[in-house]
């Protein structure tokens, strides 16, 4: 579909006014002197009639894209919600992993000083269970 086939301009009639008019109450007289003054402003802009093409092809988009919208919109919605509650669930869980990943390096460190203060102190007390007589002839 192209735009050519999409505008149907069809030229505008001068207006006139009812032969009744006068005789109309006093409201629907108002309302057709509106209505002729609107029609006397469109023959005047535009004759061919392009001004209600104009509106007709604005309306037509407005009602598309309204539509579309009021159907997609409760969806993207949901999808929006969701996608947030997932993020502020993975926010949660990698601050927990990040809490507990600083703890391991002290932990670590503690447990290695813990290790090589041990290691010290079996030594030392190895040195303490050996006889000093080993060392006899040195001293002697």
């Amino acid at each position: 579909m192209s735009w050519p086939s999409l505008v149907q301009l069809q030229p505008v009639a001068r207006p006139t006014v009812r032969g009744d008019f006068f005789r109309l109450p006093a409201w629907k007289r108002s309302l057709a002197s509106v209505a002729y003054c609107l029609r006397c402003l469109e023959h005047w802009i535009a004759p061919q009639g392009w001004v209600r093409e104009w509106v007709r092809l604005n309306i037509l988009a407005t009602v598309l894209v309204g539509t579309v919208v009021l159907l997609t919109g409760p969806v993207v919605t949901a999808l929006l919600h969701n996608l947030f509650a997932w993020t502020h669930l993975g926010v949660g869980i990698l601050i927990k992993i990040i809490s507990m990943a600083s703890i391991l390096p002290p932990l670590v460190m503690s447990l290695l000083a813990g290790a090589f203060l041990w290691n010290i102190v079996r030594r030392r007390q190895g040195l303490r269970r050996t006889p000093h007589s080993n060392h006899a002839p040195y001293y002697e």
